[in-house]
């Protein structure tokens, strides 16, 4: 049997997990696409974008609306612009041209404490940052809460630190090192702080990335339930075909062009798979 009709057929076993733990926890998929008066949280205009003057550009007119209570899924090859436009949404880089607005306002307008209490932007394997594992999973979310000026704070509804540490189910840990807890417990902290600053848009790089099947389990009904029961706009650059089936939408990129914007069983089409991958051939 072809690559691509195992992933049809649900074969690959953590679409199955997925699925039945889904089940488990009650959640509902939001399927429905937003109507044309619904603002979008995220506007990208014209986006063009190239890490060196003179260098081959990473996005050429790039034009993207995201919509705000959606678990949004990057996927694509490795090189094709994840990771990249992550950074340019939360202003680690900035476009050669073209506009980025949160909230229909260009981020250039955002003072970095306004910028924060909108954006947590998750790098690739934060907790690798070695010098932050001593302290405990309280101490860690305790800090989500320095990124706001203090006259920030008062106009802002700010999670209390006991709300997101039960919210990422790590009430029997908050006093535990960080050098203790296992890979997905971790995240799940660095996730809780995240959450404690109070933004309501949570950019995450890989954040499933060399997890075991439990904890991508875990963490992915966590982000799930942020944006459908909590409201969150979440953007997560992932390599898994059989998550990002889970995904509300889910955005294919090749080459820094988005292919495919929409709806993962139409998006995931053994064509655009093809495409996105240069898999012809290999996908029938």
């Amino acid at each position: 049997m072809e690559i691509y009709q195992y992933f049809k057929k649900g074969i690959f076993t953590k679409s199955t997990f997925v699925k039945e733990a889904a089940k488990e926890a009650a959640i509902t998929t939001s399927t429905s696409t937003p109507t044309p008066t619904a603002t979008p949280t995220i506007k990208i205009e014209n986006l063009c974008f190239a890490y060196k003057q003179n260098q081959k550009k990473i996005f050429t007119d790039l034009n993207l609306k995201i919509y705000p209570a959606k678990l949004i899924a990057l996927l694509g090859a490795n090189g094709s612009g994840k990771s990249t436009l992550l950074k340019l949404i939360a202003r680690i880089l900035r476009p050669s041209s073209g506009n980025v607005l949160i909230d229909q306002m260009p981020l250039s307008h955002y003072h970095i404490h306004e910028l924060a209490a909108k954006i947590s932007y998750y790098p690739q394997s934060v907790e690798q940052n070695l010098s932050m594992l001593s302290i405990s999973v309280e101490e860690l979310v305790a800090m989500g809460a320095y990124s706001h000026s203090k006259d920030l704070n008062k106009k802002l509804f700010i999670p209390t630190r006991n709300s997101v540490i039960q919210m990422v189910g790590l009430e029997e840990k908050r006093h535990h090192p960080l050098a203790t807890l296992s890979g997905g417990e971790q995240r799940r902290a660095f996730l809780a702080m995240f959450l404690h600053k109070g933004s309501r848009i949570l950019l995450l790089d890989e954040p499933l990335a060399n997890l075991d099947i439990k904890y991508q389990i875990e963490l992915f009904h966590i982000l799930h339930k942020l944006a459908t029961v909590e409201h969150f706009t979440i953007v997560t650059a992932i390599h898994d075909l059989n998550i990002a089936k889970e995904m509300d939408q889910v955005l294919l990129l090749h080459q820094g062009k988005i292919i495919a914007n929409g709806d993962p069983e139409k998006v995931l089409s053994k064509e655009n798979l093809n495409s996105a991958f240069e898999l012809t051939g290999l996908i029938n």
